[in-house]
């Protein structure tokens, strides 16, 4: 037979370990939603700049949208070559601009290759 104290402290271990978790888990939903609202901020901000800066350099809006959707997609992959480069791994790097240069000459026959 179970002796009462071990049990009640074998209870009490049980009840602490699911009220961590709980706490675990409202960290983490806290946490994603500050960061949420910290990128919808920040994108009004980028949003409002670029706007200024497209009309102090006179450009369209529409240009520099379509010239900070290239930067944008552009940032990861040059992101991730640096990276590799820097930490000795340069067969990523290698492999990663290797793999556009092939998907770009496989786009290129299929522009030569349709007639319009």
């Amino acid at each position: 037979m179970l002796h009462p104290a071990r049990y009640c402290v074998g209870m009490f271990m049980k009840l602490s370990r699911q009220i961590i978790d709980v706490l675990e888990i409202a960290i983490a939903v806290g946490a994603l939603a500050v960061s949420l609202a910290i990128l919808g901020r920040s994108s009004e901000i980028v949003v409002d700049n670029i706007a200024k800066l497209s009309r102090y350099f006179g450009i369209s809006q529409l240009a520099i949208g379509f010239l900070l959707l290239a930067v944008a997609t552009s940032l990861p992959e040059l992101s991730v070559s640096l990276l590799s480069s820097v930490t000795g791994e340069g067969a990523i790097a290698a492999g990663h601009t290797d793999f556009w240069q092939r998907s770009k000459g496989a786009e290129q026959k299929r522009c030569q290759s349709s007639s319009f």
